[in-house]
């Protein structure tokens, strides 16, 4: 077996990654520094290292406010597209997907920032807020809990299916 893709860390990260490309039938080796005792008895939980996501997304790494709690699926997203990416130059050479991977990924990141940004801005008191703003969120919170459509659309894009 030939292996194709070299993946540098045995982190949430880069085991998706080699799992997805495995499950395409492309061969790839992931080179960790740790030994498999340290990486096994690692408190990971859900967490993704930034810098694994910097090292694995390049132009579309990101941060987003916790409000929305969109860090994760985004990193998964990522590799995601990554992972698509390289499929496609592998497979058939073509490396249309690679060259639009940063731009894909910051469209989906901007709009889980402007979501986490909104929720932030709902469901938090700032100082200096005045009553006209405070209200400005009652507002917002009983249209959201009233309109199907308000409702649909904020879990649409609570759980991303909105790009």
């Amino acid at each position: 077996m030939r292996t194709q893709v070299g993946i540098i860390g045995a982190g949430p990260a880069g085991l998706l990654l080699s799992h997805i490309l495995h499950l395409r039938g492309i061969d790839s080796v992931v080179l960790e520094k740790h030994d498999r005792a340290y990486i096994e008895n690692r408190v990971r939980a859900g967490v993704l290292e930034q810098g694994t996501v910097n090292l694995l997304t390049g132009d579309a790494a990101h941060i987003v406010p916790p409000t929305g709690v969109k860090g994760m699926n985004l990193a998964i997203s990522d590799v995601e597209k990554l992972s698509r990416s390289l499929v496609e130059w592998y497979e058939n050479g073509s490396e249309d997907l690679l060259l639009a991977y940063p731009e894909n990924c910051l469209r989906a990141v901007w709009r889980r920032v402007h979501f986490s940004w909104h929720m932030t801005s709902l469901l938090h008191r700032f100082p200096g807020h005045s009553e006209f703003e405070r209200r400005l969120q009652l507002a917002e919170l009983e249209y959201l809990s009233q309109s199907q459509s308000a409702s649909a659309a904020l879990a649409e894009n609570y759980v991303g299916f909105v790009s």
